[in-house]
Order: C-alpha cells, then structure tokens, then sequence
C-alpha cells in the first residue's frame, strides 16, 4: 500500500521539529513507500497511525478537521520539511496546501480561550465589538477563528484582541449591569485580561463598546459568579505564561 504520494515540491529546508517523523516503529507514525523507505523531502503523505504531541508541537493528524484562513476542511497529510498540510476544503472543489501558521485546529485552548467560548472581536478590528463564539485557536500564531454574529466569513484574530465572554476582572464580572464612564446603562458581555478592557452592550444600541475595565461603573452584579470570584488576583491565570513570541501554548481543555 503506498502511503506517501508526490504533490509538489518545495525548497530543501532543516526538518522543523512540528511534524517530525521518526524511523517506522517509533509510534509516530512515520512516512514510508511502497517499498519501504522513507518518504522524500519535498513529499507530502499521508500519515498511518499519526500521534497528536502537545510537547512536540504536533496538533495536526490527518482526518482533523481544520480552518485554513476561514474555510473549514480535512487534513489530508503534511510536509515536514516545509511545515505545510494538505487540506480537502469544504467549499472547493480541490486540495491545497496551507503553512501551518495558517490552519487553526477546531478543538482546545489557548491561554484560557477555547473553542466554543462566547468572544467579541477587538478595538483593532473592521468589525469590532461584534458579538461571536470561537471556532478555532491557532497557537502556531496566537490567533483565534471568530463566528461573529451577522458575519458569514470567518477570519483570524489577534489573542490579544479579543474578549472573553465568561470570568471576571477587577471587580466586574460577565453579565453585570454597568454604566460606562459617560454614565450610558448596559450589560458587560467581554472582557480582555491582556488589554483590561471591557466590552459592553449599550442599552438601546445595536452596537458593543470597549471601555477600560476600570472606568466601569458597576449598578447590579451578576448572581452568576460568588464574591470570591470577583476579585482574585490572576483571574485568567495568565500568569503562568511568559507571554512572549517563542512560547507554545495549547491545552485540550481549560485549565
């Protein structure tokens, strides 16, 4: 049974430790021909008994379904040399390879933000302030994939940018009725532990606005969380990251 396949080639580069497959035997899942040797640089294959590793960046396996920039599709293989996959898309009638920096896995966390969360999209954003759930995390980058409401495409945003839509932060929590520091009522509905802003949901308006957390007048808290959830002092748990460019973070589940 061959189980590597020729598609294209790319430029000979150092393995990247991503999808770094070892001799056949290993448990990875290695890529081998039909008449056993090891697949060529350059090759993209599909891979027999592929291991999803945390430790060694490896999230992608083939039959994961994926979002490559905003279309939603099925892991096909992956190019360990170029650290590119092959994707069936959905909603084209083709196959394309995508850098990995570009796939977001449709599963897990990423810093506290999980696939299914409620979100609202950041200050930065043409659409800002728009309501969604996220959909995908990609930790390759540190973007997250929004459904934003009234929105059909879906686009990558910076981790930094968004606001959850659960928790608490100095003293306010989702769901509290608010004032915003012109004195406008609404409900808080996102909150961002990187920027420590607030998204609010104006009464009367169809629109959602960013205010600095702490210029938030709190008129009725939400039941939903107990007091001693109001104020801890890492609420998000950032803490336990360094927060910086090299880090790779991603957890199945919330911490």
């Amino acid at each position: 049974m061959v189980i590597g396949r020729k598609v294209r080639s790319f430029a000979s580069r150092a393995v990247a430790s991503l999808f770094l497959c070892a001799v056949a035997g290993s448990g990875v899942g290695c890529v081998a021909r039909e008449d056993g040797s090891d697949a060529e640089s350059g090759e993209f294959a599909a891979v027999a008994g592929c291991k999803h590793d945390i430790g060694e960046r490896r999230l992608l396996c083939p039959g994961d379904r994926v979002l490559a920039h905003d279309i939603p599709g099925t892991v096909l293989g992956f190019n360990p040399t170029s650290r590119q996959v092959l994707i069936d898309l959905d909603w084209i009638d083709e196959n394309r390879s995508y850098r990995i920096e570009d796939v977001a896995v449709t599963y897990g966390c990423i810093y506290q933000f999980c696939v299914g969360d409620v979100s609202v999209s950041g200050a930065t954003a043409p659409d800002k302030g728009k309501v969604g759930r996220i959909i995908g995390v990609n930790p390759y980058n540190k973007h997250l994939v929004l459904d934003l409401d009234g929105i059909d495409a879906h686009y990558p945003y910076q981790l930094q940018g968004v606001h959850y839509g659960h928790g608490c932060m100095r003293g306010r929590c989702i769901g509290d009725r608010v004032g915003t520091p012109s004195g406008r009522p609404g409900v808080l509905i996102g909150l961002n532990p990187f920027r420590l802003t607030a998204a609010v949901d104006i009464d009367g308006d169809p629109d959602t606005y960013l205010h600095r957390v702490d210029s938030i007048f709190v008129i009725n808290e939400s039941d939903e969380y107990a007091p001693e959830l109001r104020n801890p002092a890492d609420p998000y748990n950032l803490s336990m990251y360094t927060m910086d460019s090299s880090e790779f973070e991603f957890t199945t589940t919330r911490r």
